[in-house]
């Protein structure tokens, strides 16, 4: 079972796990990504059972979006295509209007 986000103890994944099922911005690095964070794809459950350095090391696949409107009228079937992101380089993460 996935492990509730600690706000005391912020570990990498906690930004995902706050933002499932949404679509937000993401800084990486130098680069901002519009992704929605799909649970489905994501291992909550391994993720959580490892220690802070290895959650930041974790990669994560993510469904960057490249067409807003497509992927909103397809109910996310299309529009976006899969990237993979390692979870310590996650930077600010907003959700998209």
């Amino acid at each position: 079972m996935m492990k509730n986000v600690d706000l005391t103890n912020f570990l990498p994944i906690d930004k995902l796990k706050i933002y499932m099922n949404k679509n937000v911005s993401l800084h990486y690095g130098n680069e901002t990504f519009s992704c929605h964070i799909n649970p489905e794809k994501i291992p909550f459950e391994q993720i959580d059972e490892l220690s802070v350095f290895d959650q930041e090391r974790f990669i994560v696949t993510l469904e960057r979006i490249l067409n807003y409107s497509q992927f909103i009228e397809s109910k996310y079937k299309e529009g976006f295509e899969n990237i993979e992101l390692s979870l310590g380089k996650i930077g600010d993460v907003f959700i998209l209007r």
